[in-house]
C-alpha cells in the first residue's frame, strides 16, 4: 500500500531544517534488519543535490526500540 501526503511550506521547510540539523543523511541503512517484518515505511526526499530514501521498520513497541 502507498499513502501519498501534501503537507505545506512551512512543514516542508521545518522537515528540511531537521535533516539538515541532523547526521541522519550520514547514515547507511543496510545494516537494518528489513526482512524481519513485512510492514515497513519509507520515506523519500531530495534535498539540496541530494536524493534519499530513508526505510524503517513498523515499530510495535517501545521495547523494540530500547532493545535495538
Amino acid at each position: 500500500m502507498q499513502k501519498e501526503v501534501y503537507v505545506n511550506r512551512a512543514a516542508i521547510e521545518e522537515l528540511k531544517r531537521n535533516i539538515n540539523n541532523s547526521d541522519i543523511v550520514k547514515e547507511d541503512d543496510v545494516i537494518w534488519q528489513l526482512e524481519r517484518h513485512l510492514d515497513r515505511h519509507e520515506l523519500e526526499t531530495v534535498l539540496h543535490d541530494e536524493h534519499i530514501s530513508f526505510k524503517a521498520l513498523e515499530i510495535d513497541l517501545l521495547i523494540e526500540i530500547n532493545n535495538s
